[in-house]
């Protein structure tokens, strides 16, 4: 029917909606599409024909039986942004804006913040993926209120520790990581430069370390999804460090 589903292959499950979402952003980052010609066009075009079909009231993708939910519904939203972006079809118009108007109205109007239920206190996990998918829908060109997006700095705001508000925590200002690259790449795209001193400082926290695919200790390909993200934006020493020895662990590990 188009989805992957990673129950199949031993996770948990309800996940499908962010499984296949995920898929998708892999397929279309490789530059295929459901609307071009290619290999794997039909693999694409299921998946999002699938996808669309998930979608409840009110652009809501999250499944009755999934836990933690508000991470597939920013995931779906990435995905169904960044096939319009890609193709302008036309027939993925409402449902992408639809999706985007959830995460929009989900968000907290007090502390900016996203987490497991609509307008529940953020957390800085939850947060990232909803940023990152209203970042992509207004590159796309869709509707993303303002004010939503100035709102999304109070959390980072909140949450960011360090001299100079760099080192970012889950929900408080201890800092872990997967959540300074999650803050890093955060402000990246609300316009911080390398050359800031906030950036400098999560750069420098990042410095040294090294993608351990043999911790099978979560987060560790969280981590690395982000870190890998927020660093080649970074760019300079901590990018080249992180990307030499991310290649072969990747490959070593699959």
């Amino acid at each position: 029917d188009g989805r992957w589903s990673m129950e199949r292959r031993g996770g948990e499950g309800g996940h499908d909606v962010g499984a296949t979402s995920l898929a998708l952003l892999a397929y279309l980052g490789w530059g295929a599409t459901h609307t071009g010609d290619g290999l794997h066009q039909g693999s694409v075009k299921r998946a999002i024909d699938w996808l669309v079909t998930q979608a409840r009231a009110e652009g809501d993708f999250r499944q009755p039986d999934e836990v933690n939910a508000m991470y597939s519904q920013a995931i779906a939203t990435l995905a169904l942004t960044e096939a319009f972006a890609l193709t302008r079809d036309p027939e993925l118009l409402r449902v992408a804006q639809d999706a985007v108007n959830f995460v929009v109205t989900s968000q907290n109007s007090n502390d900016g913040g996203w987490r497991y239920y609509p307008q529940e206190p953020g957390d800085t996990s939850v947060f990232g993926w909803q940023f990152l998918a209203l970042k992509s829908a207004k590159r796309a060109g869709l509707v993303v209120p303002d004010q939503t997006l100035v709102l999304s700095s109070r959390w980072l705001d909140r949450v960011g520790g360090g001299d100079h508000g760099g080192l970012y925590g889950y929900r408080d200002r201890n800092p872990l990581a997967s959540l300074v690259s999650i803050g890093l790449f955060s402000r990246q795209l609300m316009g911080d430069k390398r050359t800031d001193a906030r950036s400098i400082q999560s750069a420098g926290f990042l410095a040294g370390r090294k993608p351990d695919l043999e911790n099978d200790q979560l987060p560790v390909f969280y981590e690395i999804y982000y870190t890998t993200l927020a660093l080649y934006q970074h760019q300079g020493p901590e990018w080249e460090a992180w990307n030499t020895a991310l290649k072969p662990a990747l490959v070593q590990a699959q």
